[in-house]
C-alpha cells in the first residue's frame, strides 16, 4: 500500500476579513459622522413632517364636514352666512368646495346671477383635484353666461369643462361648447367639435352623439341655403 504526505490545512481568513471590513466601515462612519447624523436627522424630520401634515389634513377635513353639516341645518340668511363661513374658512377641503356649490345654487335660485357666478367660479378654481365638482361648477357658469347672452364667456367655461381631467361627461361639455360657437357664428369650429363627438368611442354619450349628428345636418343644410341664396 502506498503512502502519501498529508498537507497542512490552511487557516480560514473569513473571521479576519470580516473584522477588517467592520473596522473599515467604522472608520468611514467616524470620518463622515457629521454627514451621517445630518442625513438621519433630515429623514426623521421629513417623516415627522409628512405624518403631521397628514394628521392635520384629516383633522381639518373632519372639522369642515362638521361645520358644513351644522351650516346646512340652518335656514334663510343664517344658512347663507354659515355656508359662506365654511367656504371661506375651509375652502381647501371637500366640504368647503361643496359649500361653495350650495351657495351658488342658493343664489341661482334667488335669481342673483352675480353672486351665483362668484361662488361657482370660486368652486371651479378651487376644485382642481375634484373633477365632478369642477365640471358641475363650470357647467353652471357656462349656462349663466349663455342666459345672459355672453356666448364667448359661456364657450370658455364649457371648453374648460371639456378639458378637465376626469370629467365623466366630457362629450356633453364639448357639445355645449359647440352650441356656443354656433351662436358666435363660428360654424367651422362648431362643426369640428360635433364631428369629434360623433367619432368618439364613448358608448355612454349616445344621446349627445345623436344631438351632434342633428346639428351637423342642420349646419350642412344651412350652408346649402346660403350658397343658393
Amino acid at each position: 500500500m502506498g503512502t502519501y504526505k498529508r498537507l497542512p490545512r490552511k487557516k480560514s481568513k473569513g473571521g479576519a476579513e470580516l473584522a477588517t471590513f467592520a473596522e473599515r466601515v467604522y472608520a468611514l462612519v467616524m470620518i463622515n459622522w457629521r454627514k451621517v447624523v445630518a442625513v438621519s436627522a433630515t429623514v426623521i424630520v421629513i417623516s415627522l413632517s409628512a405624518l403631521g401634515a397628514y394628521q392635520y389634513h384629516v383633522w381639518k377635513e373632519d372639522k369642515a364636514s362638521q361645520a358644513l353639516a351644522k351650516a346646512t341645518s340652518g335656514k334663510g340668511i343664517a344658512q347663507v352666512d354659515a355656508l359662506a363661513q365654511v367656504a371661506e374658512k375651509f375652502g381647501c377641503t371637500a366640504a368647503g368646495k361643496e359649500a361653495m356649490l350650495l351657495l351658488g345654487n342658493r343664489w341661482l335660485k334667488e335669481g342673483n346671477s352675480d353672486n351665483a357666478l362668484r361662488w361657482f367660479d370660486e368652486a371651479a378654481n378651487r376644485a382642481r383635484s375634484h373633477a365632478i365638482l369642477k365640471t358641475y361648477a363650470l357647467h353652471q357658469i357656462g349656462h349663466l353666461h349663455a342666459q345672459a347672452g355672453d356666448w364667448e364667456q359661456a364657450s370658455q367655461a364649457f371648453s374648460r369643462a371639456a378639458k378637465t381631467k376626469g370629467n365623466v361627461i366630457n362629450m356633453r361639455s364639448t357639445y355645449e361648447e359647440a352650441r356656443c360657437l354656433e351662436e358666435l357664428n363660428k360654424f367651422d369650429d362648431a362643426r369640428s367639435l360635433y364631428e369629434k363627438i360623433v367619432s368618439s368611442s364613448d358608448d355612454s354619450a349616445q344621446a349627445v352623439k345623436a344631438l351632434s349628428e342633428e346639428r351637423l345636418l342642420w349646419l350642412a343644410a344651412n350652408r346649402l341655403i346660403k350658397k343658393s341664396s
